[in-house]
């Protein structure tokens, strides 16, 4: 049953539902699977970089960005982030101490002047499946939370409370499976790296 691209996810879904007139609904359901994993999902295959031209402190997040890890600025410094009302309690002017999230901007505090470029460690979206996105990191190793997550919205969609909540139930089973398999790797990789003789505390 396993499969790998957007179009066969699709007609799993309707194949699953039973209905065979609901292509544009099908869509939805997908994408409202992909923001719930945007919610629940942790995970080292999220992270990722961008670099970021800050002016007077500012900065244009990435539009995939869904949390801030940390910033990197041009003398190395690495800035946690910190809420806005941490962050006011910075020094106005001076070295830079923090980053905090200001709309659609990152905010450094202080802001220092000009412009520059910072090195952005962010958690990011799962990339959206679309016709010209066929696949991601999920469909391909975990595709039983995408059906599974589609299939909870559809039987909302089509009022089957039984089946909508067998279908979250299996949703929740499939995140908590990638999760787990996540912690998995951090420990193998810690016993590795212990058993090279490297000091991993």
């Amino acid at each position: 049953m396993a499969f790998t691209s957007y179009a066969e996810l699709q007609a799993s879904v309707a194949n699953w539902l039973n209905r065979s007139d609901l292509t544009s609904e099908i869509v939805d359901f997908i994408a409202l699977a992909e923001a719930d994993m945007n919610l629940a999902l942790v995970e080292n295959k999220m992270e990722t970089t961008a670099t970021v031209a800050v002016v007077d402190g500012l900065g244009p997040l990435p539009a995939d960005c869904l949390d801030i890890i940390s910033v990197i600025m041009p003398n190395g410094a690495v800035l946690n982030p910190e809420t806005d009302r941490e962050a006011d309690k910075f020094r106005s002017s001076g070295t830079a101490e923090a980053v905090t999230v200001s709309g659609t901007s990152l905010r450094i505090v202080p802001p220092g002047e000009g412009s520059y470029n910072v090195t952005l460690r962010y958690r990011q979206k799962v990339p959206a499946l679309s016709d010209s996105n066929t696949s991601n990191w999920v469909l391909v190793d975990h595709f039983n939370a995408y059906l599974f997550g589609a299939l909870a919205h559809g039987e909302s969609f089509l009022v089957n409370d039984e089946k909508e909540q067998e279908y979250r139930s299996k949703f929740a089973i499939a995140l908590n499976g990638i999760a787990g398999r996540d912690i998995q790797r951090m420990v193998h990789g810690a016993q590795m790296t212990s058993a090279a003789g490297v000091s991993i505390g």
